[in-house]
Formats: C-alpha cells, structure tokens, sequence
C-alpha cells in the first residue's frame, strides 16, 4: 500500500475505508490528511479527481490489516472505544504524526545495506517497478491515483539499466538483427 496509496491518503484511513471481508478485499481512497501550520491536522478530500479510487490489496497486506484491527480493536474495546483511525500513534488515542512513517522505514532498514530513502521514494520506487514489470501504464495510473498520464512517466519512473536493456533487445528483434 505504501506506493500505491500516498502517506496522507494512508494517514486518513478509517476501518469504513478498509474493505478486508470477501473476495476482493480493498480500500476506499477518498481523503487525505495534511500538518497545517497554525491549524493541526487537515482532512481534506483527495489531491486530485483520480486520487478518489479503489486500491485492491493482496492477501499478504489484507491478513496484517485483519491482524492489525483485531490488535487495535481488543486495546480500544478493553477502555470502552470502537476503532475508527486505522494508523494510531502508540497510545492508540490520535492519529499517527507525519514523521511516524519515516520512523518505522529507518527502523526497518536499521542495520541492513538498504539505501535510506524518504516515504514517497518508495511511491517513486513502486511506480518504477510496475513500469519495468510491464503493468498497464493507465491501469497503473488509476491505481496510484494520477489524473495526468505525463505524471505517471514523467516524474515517477525512473529509466533503470534493465528497462535500457530490454529496449535494445526488443529493437533489435524488430529489425531482426
């Protein structure tokens, strides 16, 4: 979810967002949040027409997101709350700061040969990898939420050494060299 979905979208989740049950489980993208200076925390609706969307998730993010509410419902239920905010800060009494997703990403790379990268690099790493694994440019446009195709192959993808290589071998098998 985390290049699919950008922090502020993920930041603004409620558990009516979060669809886990049946056979296609997804999540409503249908706001964002934002720090601003002087008024807190923002909720607004999405940053552009197409961030209102409907992102799939697979099996492996939808069982830690069932696991994650069933941890967070026991805590809330046990002082008499209902879970709503999907990302809570430890206490579980307000929403994540906007700093916490950095913080878990340097916790989870701590020790490793992992460059350290920002949160949306991996938005950027994520839409580069689609476009390298050959996924649908406007279906990879819709998931991510971009109304502009030239933002999706302009400012998110990176051209990597094998997207090079393979360019090379598809001209020259056209050409028949």
């Amino acid at each position: 979810v985390s290049g699919v979905m950008r922090t502020g979208e993920a930041r603004a989740l409620t558990w009516s967002d979060v669809h886990l049950d049946g056979p296609d489980p997804y999540i409503d993208v249908n706001k964002t949040m934002s720090d601003v200076t002087g008024k807190g925390i923002v909720v607004n609706a999405p940053k552009t027409k197409a961030g209102n969307r409907t992102v799939k998730l697979d099996p492996i993010t939808t069982q830690a997101l069932r696991h994650w509410r069933a941890i967070q419902g026991q805590r809330l239920m046990r002082r008499g709350l209902t879970p709503d905010v999907v990302w809570t800060n430890q206490r579980l009494t307000n929403r994540i700061s906007s700093n916490q997703p950095r913080e878990w990403l340097l916790s989870a790379i701590k020790d490793t040969d992992v460059p350290q990268i920002n949160i949306h690099g991996l938005r950027h790493t994520y839409i580069t990898l689609a476009v390298e694994a050959n996924i649908p440019i406007k279906a990879l446009q819709a998931q991510i939420g971009h109304d502009d195709i030239n933002t999706t192959l302009g400012v998110y993808t990176a051209v990597t050494k094998d997207m090079r290589a393979k360019t090379t071998e598809l001209f020259t098998s056209l050409v028949n060299f």
